[in-house]
């Protein structure tokens, strides 16, 4: 069970996740609020996906046709993953008994983290970083596991860098620095912005190709304000983003706030170095100085560190490599999967105790 069905990072874990887990031989069914790019990703996944309001006055009639549905057809446990698919997973549970894994994908606080820590629920953060909320918001320690997401985008072939921008018609002798993801302020998409402006101002045949749905409309408005409106490329939301990281020659993740960095690990699996902010869980998957560059948040820091990568090409090819070394040891989609197995299992096992049987089901 998912709140959002937009193309980002948590919708790319539950997309992956879901394949993975129909592939190990589990029965997936994934509830999620609306149509989208969450439920075109799934059509050939073998998983099976329904569209069910999870918010307003609407989402008491999903909980109602969930505990109805869950009585007469039981699952073995609930996957939740964002504060309203977890409210609604909690009354759920509560109606039926089915045992509740939630992973907290967001640094905002809601109290129904802790209200899930209770029996054999669990309560997963994607990081460190999310730990040490969750412990800060009240939730018990010993309900509370950290499970790294994973990405299985280095088994992508490699694709052609020039057919990529000859697509969105750029120059194939521009520097291309990628972004993707949601084109906010809150992921520092003006800041990058400034940067490209700033960059091109130095001399530096550099281009900006922003992967993602627009959500603040005055970002095309904005890079024209600059000057730069032939210097960015907007390809608004995909499905083959490893694909277009291919063509990047860096990736840049200039967020306010991040609980982990789904984007920054997906461009490292690729190959790519990374210059992100030193925020959130970001610490947790670039590692500076080897497999990319931390700054603070700000369009000064950001411009003079993709500076640094564009003149010293080199290096940057050395952190990419890097990178996916990191990528496929400590973040890959099976590591996640298996860790995940672990979680389920130690949970179908504590419910079964809970209720007194001698046998358990872990599929």
């Amino acid at each position: 069970m998912v709140s959002a069905c937009r193309p980002g990072g948590t919708e790319r874990i539950v997309s992956s996740l879901s394949r993975s887990l129909v592939e190990e031989g589990w029965l997936v069914d994934v509830v999620c609020p609306a149509r989208g790019w969450l439920t075109e990703s799934l059509r050939d996944s073998g998983a099976s996906f329904s569209t069910k309001p999870l918010r307003g006055i609407s989402r008491y009639a999903t909980i109602g046709s969930l505990a109805v549905r869950l009585r007469e057809k039981p699952v073995d446990l609930i996957h939740a993953h964002l504060h309203r698919a977890a409210r609604a997973a909690f009354v759920v549970s509560r109606l039926t008994g089915i045992p509740v894994v939630t992973t907290v994908h967001s640094a905002k606080h809601n109290p129904i983290y802790k209200r899930l820590a209770t029996g054999s629920n669990r309560i997963l953060a994607v990081s460190d970083y999310v730990r040490s909320l969750l412990l800060e918001w009240g939730v018990p320690a010993s309900h509370v596991d950290v499970v790294y997401n994973g990405t299985n985008f280095d088994e992508a072939p490699a694709a052609a860098r020039d057919e990529v921008l000859a697509e969105f018609g750029i120059p194939s002798d521009r520097q291309i620095i990628g972004f993707v993801g949601r084109i906010q302020p809150a992921k520092g998409s003006f800041e990058l912005i400034d940067s490209i402006a700033q960059l091109f101002e130095r001399g530096l045949p550099v281009h900006l190709i922003l992967v993602g749905p627009v959500e603040s409309m005055d970002a095309e408005a904005y890079a024209a304000s600059r000057g730069i409106s032939n210097r960015v490329t907007f390809t608004g939301p995909r499905f083959d983003i490893p694909r277009l990281i291919d063509a990047f020659d860096l990736f840049a993740l200039p967020s306010h706030r991040e609980t982990f960095g789904v984007a920054a690990l997906e461009a490292m699996a690729r190959g790519k170095a990374v210059v992100a902010s030193r925020v959130g869980g970001l610490p947790e998957v670039v590692l500076h100085k080897e497999t990319g560059l931390l700054v603070e948040p700000g369009a000064g820091p950001l411009c003079d560190a993709l500076a640094d990568l564009l003149t010293h090409p080199l290096e940057t090819e050395a952190m990419g490599k890097r990178g996916l070394e990191v990528a496929r040891t400590r973040f890959s989609l099976e590591s996640m999967i298996l860790r995940l197995e672990q979680v389920y299992a130690s949970v179908l096992e504590e419910t079964a105790v809970r209720a007194g049987s001698q046998e358990v089901t872990v599929r």
